[in-house]
């Protein structure tokens, strides 16, 4: 059982944590209707967003073609 007594635990009582139900390009929009910059990816990641359909094409585009090339 959880200690009722520490900050955190009151804390999540006070504040329960909102689900992530989507994403909308660097957006995550929770369970309660706020839409929260994204800022817990890398700087590279961040800045291309969710479900980009320039970075998907890409990378289709870039495993479709020979030449790939495995350095492991």
């Amino acid at each position: 059982m959880a200690p009722t007594n520490s900050l955190l635990y009151k804390n999540f009582q006070k504040h329960p944590a909102a689900l992530i139900e989507s994403t909308e390009g660097i957006y995550l929009n929770t369970s309660d209707g706020r839409k929260i910059l994204d800022a817990t990816s890398g700087a590279a990641v961040a800045c291309l967003g969710y479900d980009n359909k320039d970075v998907q094409k890409a990378v289709v585009e870039q495993l479709a073609a020979e030449g790939l090339a495995d350095f492991c």
